[in-house]
């Protein structure tokens, strides 16, 4: 599954936007837009049929994600609590400060 997450990010030099699929690219219908409040430079596309289509980066922090498809290995997986698998996407090894759980 990892392997073919990876292909699953994009970036556009001319929007100067990353967007992060969580589903197979361009097969699920959006239901709901919305900016987080913590960070208005990630908009996350809410999913008729999923929970989460994917998530669309602007600004500053898109930039940042600017070389990230030419890599190897973009996601990580791990195994919660309850035995189902959680991947985690990181752009460096740097200590997390804060994580956020959406009302969804």
């Amino acid at each position: 599954m990892i392997a073919s997450m990876n292909r699953h990010v994009i970036y556009r030099d001319e929007a100067q936007r990353a967007y992060i699929y969580l589903t197979e690219p361009l097969t699920q219908q959006v239901s709901e837009t919305e900016e987080l409040l913590e960070n208005d430079d990630i908009i996350i596309d809410f999913g008729v049929k999923v929970p989460i289509v994917g998530i669309e980066i602007e600004g500053e922090t898109a930039k940042k994600l600017k070389n990230l498809p030419n890599k190897n290995k973009l996601f990580t997986e791990k195994e919660t609590d309850n035995k189902s698998s959680c991947y985690s996407l990181r752009l460096n090894d740097a200590e997390i400060k804060k994580t956020i759980k959406h009302k969804n």
